[in-house]
């Protein structure tokens, strides 16, 4: 494991470090670091609040019991002054009480080397001011996840420091009451009774006072009992609460991908809805189009129809039309030729009756009427030519239109009678 530190403005980090390590071990090793020799102290910033750890303090325990708070924790190593060989309290208990050193050596007895850690003075702990105020200070770390309010964020940080202090002043107290006993059975062992008499009034004095001390911590060790009570509690609210907030979070983004997907699927649904309405409106274009072509086909249909119709009639009407002007013809032409046989038997009689006059005599009046007849019929027979009669076979028959019927002593009659104005007979 690691630890970073800051020495002097520079993060350094330090390595192959476990729970175990102390603070005095991470201090020597840093010295070694920097190559520079004096008195240290290692120093936890959290949140504006400052604690100087002891040589038997664990950094990484103290980050332990953070536990996500860790991450707002700096450490700091600042140099309080060069080494000295002992401090002036310790030296004077030492010459006084210690003319000979026991076999197991007393840690912050003991006079230390060059690259040493130095906790201060061996007096006993006293709080504080800065220890029981809270710094109004901005953080060292800014910490992002940190989602209660500020009045909770400060009661919980006073009371994790106040039992911290408590915790390490009662730490000293116990390392200072063992020595003190470790001295004390010493001392009995080595010195008569009349110089331990004689020396006990400072000695006895110093102890009252550490006793007292003691029953002052252990007095607030019972209330500190209770603070680590409140502060496990508040600490597992804040780890439950961290582990909502990352479910919650972890919620956020599953909801935000199902978002996307909707997302996703909504907009292949409108163009899915889009190409849809526009092969609906292409298949109405279409339709109304078919329709269209439809009717106008139906209508073209009805039209021919029509037309057939009509062709068809006027075929019909044309053949009645030829067979009607065939007949007319024929009738005609019948007519005709009874109206040449007719005249031809009344050229035939009034030659006869010409050469019965001749031969036998007549009256005036009656000579003059078949020789009038005769000029006639042989004038009309005359201008009544094959060309015309060939012309009146093959055009429409125009009963007025016939030179022969144009003649003003022939009457054409509608009944199919021809009447000789200047003859008798009817036909």
């Amino acid at each position: 494991m690691e630890l970073k530190v800051w020495v002097e403005g520079v993060l350094r980090v330090v390595c192959g470090l476990s729970l175990s390590t102390s603070c005095q071990d991470v201090v020597i090793a840093l010295a070694q670091a920097i190559g520079q020799t004096g008195r240290y102290t290692l120093t936890m910033k959290y949140r504006g609040n400052e604690r100087t750890l002891v040589a038997d303090d664990c950094p990484l325990q103290q980050l332990a019991q953070l536990g996500p708070l860790a991450a707002e924790v700096q450490f700091v190593l600042q140099r309080t002054g060069p080494t000295l060989s002992e401090d002036s309290h310790n030296s004077a208990i030492g010459r006084g009480l210690l003319p000979s050193r026991p076999s197991e050596p007393i840690k912050h007895k003991g006079p230390q080397k060059a690259l040493t850690f130095n906790l201060g003075p061996s007096s006993l702990p006293r709080r504080s001011k800065q220890h029981k105020a809270v710094s109004s200070s901005p953080r060292s770390s800014p910490d992002p996840s940190s989602h209660s309010s500020d009045s909770e964020i400060t009661s919980k940080e006073e009371v994790f420091w106040q039992i911290l202090q408590h915790q390490s002043q009662l730490q000293d107290l116990e390392l200072q009451i063992e020595a003190l006993e470790k001295e004390t059975v010493f001392l009995e062992q080595e010195s008569s009774p009349a110089d331990v008499f004689s020396l006990s009034p400072a000695f006895t004095e110093e102890l009252a006072d550490l006793e007292q001390q003691f029953r002052q911590n252990e007095v607030e060790m019972m209330y500190g009992d209770t603070w680590e009570e409140e502060l496990q509690v508040e600490t597992d609210l804040e780890l439950a609460r961290s582990k909502r907030l990352e479910e919650i979070y972890a919620s956020i983004d599953e909801q935000n991908e199902d978002m996307k997907e909707l997302r996703t699927q909504c907009t292949k649904l409108e163009q899915e809805v889009d190409l849809r309405i526009q092969r609906e409106s292409s298949q109405m274009k279409d339709k109304q189009k078919n329709e269209a072509l439809m009717s106008l086909t139906q209508k073209l249909q009805n039209r021919l129809q029509l037309g057939e119709e009509l062709e068809r009639m006027l075929s019909e009407t044309q053949r009645e039309l030829k067979e009607v002007m065939m007949r007319t013809t024929l009738c005609v032409l019948q007519e005709k030729q009874e109206i040449i046989k007719e005249l031809n038997k009344e050229l035939r009689q009034s030659n006869l009756q010409h050469f019965i006059h001749q031969a036998g005599g007549t009256p005036l009046s009656e000579q003059k009427n078949p020789l009038h007849l005769k000029d006639h019929l042989s004038t009309a027979v005359l201008q009544y030519s094959a060309a015309e009669l060939i012309k009146l076979h093959r055009s429409p028959y125009d009963p007025l239109a016939s030179p022969l019927l144009q003649h003003p002593d022939i009457l054409y009659v509608p009944c199919q009678r021809y009447v000789h104005r200047g003859s008798r007979r009817i036909l």
